[in-house]
């Protein structure tokens, strides 16, 4: 008995323990938040960018696989959970981040691009709650009402 106490214990301890699944946002925030305190160069607005990329492409379950960045805004402009308003937020933010990346260096302003992808990051979550409210609005609408029989009326 003691022996059969002790082999649980052990499997109990060693088991494989399961993945704990994170949110695409919290994961999207927790891999722009060390990059606020940071310089805006070009690698700063690499890795912004390509973070928001991967936060929309699993949000909107976008298919994997990196694309250019006009690739990427083609991709979500076609899409209809994103919206035409949020595509073209979306799609600015990437080309002005392209822009400022692989332009000469010049004194130009601060893109200040981890405060304006969170900013689409909220937005982004607002429009997929939207999504979700209006589904389910419309699954409910759409189960119909039984009927009464002549018996039951």
């Amino acid at each position: 008995l003691l022996l059969a106490l002790v082999c649980v214990a052990v499997w109990f301890l060693t088991r494989p323990k399961l993945p704990m699944i994170v949110p695409p946002d919290v994961q999207a925030r927790q891999a722009l938040e060390p990059l606020r305190r940071q310089p805006e160069d070009g690698l700063l607005l690499s890795r912004v960018s390509q973070v928001l990329r991967h936060y929309v492409a699993a949000a909107f379950s976008l298919p994997p696989g990196e694309l250019t960045t006009a690739e990427f805004c083609r991709a979500i402009a076609g899409h209809a959970q994103i919206g035409p308003d949020l595509s073209a937020a979306l799609s600015d933010f990437l080309r002005l981040c392209d822009q400022d990346k692989f332009s000469p260096p010049a004194p130009v302003p601060p893109l200040n691009a981890v405060a304006q992808a969170l900013k689409l990051i909220d937005e982004t979550q607002a429009r997929r709650l939207a999504n979700a409210q209006s589904a389910a609005q419309t699954a409910q609408s759409a189960v119909p009402i039984p009927s009464r029989t002549g018996a039951e009326q």
